[in-house]
């Protein structure tokens, strides 16, 4: 009723100035009126999908339907229902998030539920819910049953469903944290949760996982075209135009279905459990267990399609940054020189993360070298030091510049060593060393070294996320630092290499650096270690070891292109199969390609 509709209907014929009350309309009561029909909707609820709550599920539809229509002034709108679907959180709950949206568009007056556990597990959801309601426009009440609590008519119900939405929220709580211990109690027993309807190359007989032959023979491929250097992307490909089915028997493959299969350890016979948590029993998120809760791991637990070396093989591969691009070394693992100059040295595959830096200190431990005896006739004086260079400015020095992502060598490096086209990356762990060779583009480990452009010189910028994670981890250096190192190249005859001492590192960090009054400048300033405060340099008994000066004065042959060979402990325990194989057992599948 508009103001000028008030004004016509009680002030037109009456001007004595007294107050007129002008009744509100009815349709505003928060009360229902008896004789007023109502669109009334039910709302009900189970949490599982076994055969005992189905059951419940249908009897509350009946019951509802029977309930509503049996008043004389409610009308039925519709049986809202959630089936296997938790209520301590509205995300899933489809049935009853349209209904809320009905209610909001005025579609329903009222809603019927059981009791608050139907409605919602969550107090706080319970009560905004409610409130919501109660604002739309006219009200929407809730009657639940159970508690014969009716939120239009009981105006004290917000501490009613606040203290019995809690004891339902708890109530869940002790639920979950029951179901928790239950599966955690199966873990420790060795009884483990393993089903296999989406599981490719398994099935179920007898309760026991057995191998399905034909998801097998995709699983075999998988692995051995992903060892042999393939890409998941590739092999994707390849499974999808030969019709080949996933596990819930899709037949368009993905990089991610591929990744998934190389990932699982039930291939390989083993189990583990609990790979996931819940965050929190109201929002049901889940999260990857990093530690935060016990895992339980089982060996053995069922028959395996691969081995377990080809499954540690495929994981080890997979931390390489190259899996989606070129193809890669399936056969990488780390490998020692063990004689010549470079002997306990670790030849880098830069794309390959697959281990930690206390691997690479073990595999270079593992050798035992063979040190040259003899004594370096350099004069010694008492009390004197060779002075570091980077106490001074040399634009001339070989120097590379190491982030947490790349490395970068200046125009003195490419020209210490300027008859390479291809260079290897080598690391001592043990002495903190790095060590630059010339190789050839057929080394899985090869970077262009010279990338240079009409005759000139261009320094190569290395990117190299996965070493530089080592060598960071390896020296305890803080991710912000930028590490600049100084070069020491030995040459003999025609052999050359480049040396840095990890231990002699220059850190720069940006700093905001004033140029005039007002305004600041984002620049590179740089730090020396705290050991260099006391001297200008090293004593001459400690230079002639540095970056093995002294064993390169003694040995006859450097043996710089020696070829590092598996540590022990690392060997590889897989057959990488050849092209031909991979093309007859692809094959075998069907169609040609």
């Amino acid at each position: 009723m508009s103001k000028e509709d008030i004004i016509k209907r009680y002030t037109l014929d009456k001007d004595d100035g007294e107050v007129t009350i002008v009744p509100r309309n009815p349709i505003y009561d928060v009360i229902p009126s008896e004789d007023k029909p109502l669109r009334v909707a039910a709302y009900c609820r189970v949490s599982t999908m076994n055969e005992a709550q189905t059951s419940s599920y249908e009897l509350q539809r009946n019951y509802y339907e029977d309930y509503i229509t049996k008043h004389e002034n409610w009308i039925l709108v519709g049986i809202y229902a959630d089936e296997g679907i938790s209520g301590t959180s509205r995300k899933k709950r489809d049935a009853f998030n349209r209904m809320l949206q009905d209610c909001f568009d005025g579609k329903i007056d009222y809603i019927v539920t059981k009791g608050i556990h139907r409605f919602s597990r969550n107090s706080v959801d319970c009560l905004s819910v409610v409130r919501e309601l109660r604002q739309c426009d006219p009200p929407v009440g809730v009657l639940f049953e159970i508690e014969n609590l009716d939120t239009l008519r009981n105006n004290d119900y917000e501490l009613y469903l606040t203290i019995m939405a809690a004891f339902s929220q708890e109530e869940s709580h002790a639920k979950s944290e029951s179901m928790l211990w239950s599966l955690e109690k199966r873990f420790r027993d060795k009884n483990f949760l393993c089903p296999t309807n989406a599981l490719l190359g398994y099935e179920k007989e007898d309760g026991k996982m057995v191998i399905e032959p034909e998801g097998a023979k995709t699983v075999r491929l998988i692995y051995d075209m992903f060892l042999a250097g393939y890409s998941c992307s590739y092999i994707a490909h390849i499974l999808t135009i030969r019709g080949r089915p996933t596990g819930k028997g899709n037949p368009i493959w993905s990089y991610g279905s591929v990744l998934n299969i190389l990932k699982n350890e039930r291939y390989c016979g083993a189990i583990v459990a609990q790979k996931t948590f819940t965050k929190s029993f109201l929002t049901h998120e889940t999260a990857k267990n990093k530690g935060q809760k016990q895992a339980y791991y089982k060996p053995g637990h069922h028959p395996a399609i691969v081995t377990m070396a080809e499954h540690r093989q495929a994981l080890l591969l997979l931390s390489s940054n190259r899996v989606n691009g070129s193809r890669l070394f399936g056969n990488w693992t780390l490998t020692v020189v063990r004689k010549g100059l470079l002997s306990g040295f670790i030849p880098i595959n830069r794309a390959f993360g697959g281990y930690e830096a206390a691997h690479y200190v073990q595999a270079s431990n593992s050798i035992k070298e063979d040190l040259p005896v003899g004594e370096i006739s350099v004069p010694v004086i008492p009390g004197c030091q060779v002075v570091r260079t980077q106490e001074f400015v040399d634009l001339q020095a070989a120097m590379v510049s190491i982030t947490r992502k790349e490395m970068r060598f200046n125009k003195a490096c490419v020209k210490k060593l300027p008859y390479i086209e291809f260079a290897e990356i080598l690391l001592h762990p043990l002495e903190k060393l790095l060590a630059i060779r010339p190789t050839d583009e057929r080394n899985y480990n090869a970077i262009r070294w010279n990338q240079s452009k009409d005759g000139t010189p261009q320094p190569p910028k290395i990117s190299c996320a996965a070493f530089c994670r080592i060598l960071f981890d390896l020296m305890g250096w803080r991710p912000s630092w930028n590490i600049r190192l100084t070069a020491v190249c030995l040459s003999k005859n025609d052999e050359s290499i480049l040396m840095f001492d990890l231990r002699e590192a220059e850190f720069r960090l940006l700093q905001d650096i004033p140029y005039c009054s007002d305004t600041h400048s984002r620049r590179r300033k740089t730090y020396h270690p705290p050991t260099w405060a006391d001297n200008f340099g090293v004593s001459m008994e400690q230079y002639k070891t540095t970056c093995r000066m002294d064993r390169a004065m003694l040995l006859t042959d450097w043996h710089i292109d020696a070829p590092g060979e598996p540590a022990p402990g690392f060997e590889p325990d897989v057959v990488i199969l050849t092209e031909e194989d991979i093309r007859r057992k692809i094959d075998e599948l069907g169609a040609a390609i």
